[in-house]
C-alpha cells in the first residue's frame, strides 16, 4: 500500500524504479503460489521425502496385548535375506514374526505371520489386576505380600525362581535381544531367564545356551545380541546390582559388577570376551557402564553401545579399540540404545533419552537427526532399536509408543549383508588315458 500511495509524490525517475520493483514483487508472489500448487498436486500422487534425507512413511501397531499390538518392544531384526522381520514384544513375553514386502512403495510392507510365546494364563495362584498389562502373584505361602510382575513370566509357583529343568522352553521372560543365525533360525536373548534360546520359524527350540551365572558361557540378564558373517554369536550383559537413579558414587562402585561382551562360535562355545563381570565399571576403552547393544558389520567390526557412558565404541574383528562416538559438535547422546550399519556405510543410533534417531555418514559425521519427543507420526518416546530395511528404508522401534515407524530415503540394496561364501572347487583325480593299441600299419 505504501508503494502504491507514494508513487503519486515521486519524481518520474523514481516512479519508474518503483514500477519495476512492483512488477518483480507481483511476479515473485505469483510464482510462489504456482509452485505451491504444483507441489501439493504432486504430493497427492507420491509421498514427499526430503531426499536424500529420510522422511516419515508409515507406522505399524498400537499398544496392547492383541494380535496386532505391542507392549514396549525392545528389539527387532531382519533376516539375512531381508524378507522377514522378528520383533521382541518384550512386555508381552513373545516374539512376533513378519514377512516384509520387497516393493518400494507398498502401502503396508509388514504382514504378521507367526507369534511365539505370550503372556501366561493365570491360575488359582494368580489373580489379574485391574491394569490390563500386569498380574499379581502371591509372594508367601500364607497369601500375603502381593507383588507386581509385568507380563506374567515363569514364576508359576511360590518360588521366586524355578530350577533350570523347570524353565519352559517355549516361554520367554522379558526378551530384549534378537538376531538371526540363518533365514529360518533366530536366536533370542531370554533376558530374565538368563539364557539364549535358538528358535526356528516353525516354533521349535532345538538349543538353549547358558544359565544364570558369572562364568564364561553363563549370563546375567543378557541384552543385545548379534551375529557376524561367520556365524559367531555376540552377546552383551549390563551391570548387575546397579541401583538405577542413584549417582555413581563409592557405594554404587562397590555394588556394581562390570559389563562384558561374550562371543560364541557356531558350536555355541565361548571363544572371546571383552570386559569382565567382576571388575569396576569405568570410562576407559575396555571399561563400560551398561553395555546394552552390539552390532557387527560385514567386515566383523564390532559396535558396542555403552549406555551409561553415553557413547558408541568401535572395535576391529580382534577386539582392538578403534574409536568412540561421544563428543560431537552441538549434540550429545543421552542413553543410546540400538544401532545398525547400512551397506553404504551409514550408521544409525537410537538415542533413547533424547527421543531421536541419529544417522551418521561413512565418516561418522552427523548426517540427519530424526524425531523428538511425542506421539505424532515421526516422533518417538524412548526408541530402543533402529534398522536399515529393504530398499534402504529406515525402521524405528518406537518403544514408548509401542509401534514400528518406517521412514523413506534414498534407495539402496541393504540385503544380503554378507558376501556369498567362496566357491568350493571340486577337483577330481585325473587318470591317464587308457593305452591304445599300436597301429598295425
Amino acid at each position: 500500500m505504501i508503494i502504491f500511495f507514494t508513487m503519486q509524490h515521486l519524481a518520474p525517475s523514481q516512479n519508474t524504479i518503483i514500477k519495476a520493483i512492483r512488477k518483480k514483487l507481483l511476479w515473485f508472489i505469483l510464482s510462489f503460489f504456482i509452485s505451491a500448487a504444483t507441489t501439493f498436486a504432486e504430493s497427492e500422487k507420491h509421498p514427499s521425502y526430503p531426499l536424500p534425507y529420510y522422511g516419515y512413511y508409515m507406522s505399524y501397531s498400537a499398544q496392547g496385548h492383541g494380535t496386532h499390538c505391542f507392549k514396549r518392544p525392545k528389539a527387532f531384526s531382519f533376516s539375512p535375506d531381508g524378507t522377514k522381520l522378528a520383533v521382541a514384544d518384550t512386555f508381552n513375553n513373545r516374539i512376533k514374526l513378519f514377512s516384509v514386502s520387497p516393493e518400494v512403495t507398498h502401502p503396508d510392507p509388514l504382514k504378521l505371520e507367526y507369534i511365539y510365546g505370550g503372556i501366561w494364563p493365570w491360575d488359582n495362584i494368580i489373580v489379574p489386576q485391574d491394569k490390563h498389562d500386569a498380574f499379581r502373584e502371591k509372594k508367601f505361602f500364607d497369601g500375603t505380600g502381593d507383588r507386581e510382575l509385568y507380563g506374567r513370566a515363569y514364576h508359576g509357583d511360590q518360588a521366586r525362581i524355578r530350577r533350570e529343568k523347570q524353565l519352559p522352553a517355549e516361554r520367554f521372560n522379558l526378551p530384549q535381544g534378537i538376531a538371526w543365525l540363518s533365514n529360518e533360525t533366530m536366536i533370542i536373548s531370554d533376558t530374565h531367564n538368563h539364557r539364549l534360546k535358538i528358535l526356528t520359524t516353525e516354533g521349535k527350540v532345538p538349543i538353549i545356551i547358558g544359565r544364570e551365572g558369572w562364568k564364561d558361557g553363563y549370563f546375567n540378564s543378557p541384552l543385545g545380541i548379534n551375529t557376524d558373517c561367520e556365524g559367531n554369536i555376540y552377546v552383551v550383559e549390563p551391570r548387575s546390582k546397579y541401583i538405577e537413579g542413584l549417582p555413581y558414587g563409592p557405594i554404587q562402585k562397590l555394588r556394581s559388577q562390570g559389563n562384558r561382551l561374550q562371543i560364541f562360535n557356531k558350536e555355541a562355545k565361548p571363544i572371546k570376551k571383552l570386559g569382565h563381570m567382576h571388575r569396576m565399571s569405568g570410562e576407559m576403552p575396555r571399561q563400560f557402564k551398561d553395555l546394552v547393544y552390539v552390532t557387527v558389520n560385514s567386515t566383523s567390526d564390532v559396535y558396542l553401545t555403552d549406555r551409561g557412558n553415553n557413547r558408541i565404541l568401535i572395535y576391529d574383528e580382534n577386539l582392538n579399540f578403534r574409536t568412540e562416538i561421544k563428543h560431537m559438535k552441538n549434540y550429545s547422546f543421552n542413553r543410546p540404545e540400538g544401532t545398525d550399519i547400512a551397506k553404504n556405510g551409514m550408521l544409525a543410533v537410537a538415542d533413547s533419552g533424547n527421543h531421536n534417531i541419529v544417522i551418521f555418514d561413512e565418516n561418522l559425521k552427523i548426517f540427519q537427526i530424526i524425531g523428538g519427543y511425542g506421539t505424532k507420526p515421526g516422533k518417538f518416546i524412548n526408541p530402543n532399536d533402529v534398522k536399515f530395511g529393504p530398499n534402504g528404508d529406515l525402521y524405528v522401534l518406537d518403544t514408548g509408543n509401542s509401534r514400528i515407524q518406517i521412514f523413506k530415503g534414498v534407495f539402496f540394496e541393504q540385503f544380503p549383508k554378507c558376501p556369498p561364501p567362496p566357491m568350493k572347487l571340486k577337483i577330481e583325480k585325473l587318470h591317464p588315458p587308457a593305452a591304445q593299441p599300436a597301429d598295425s600299419n
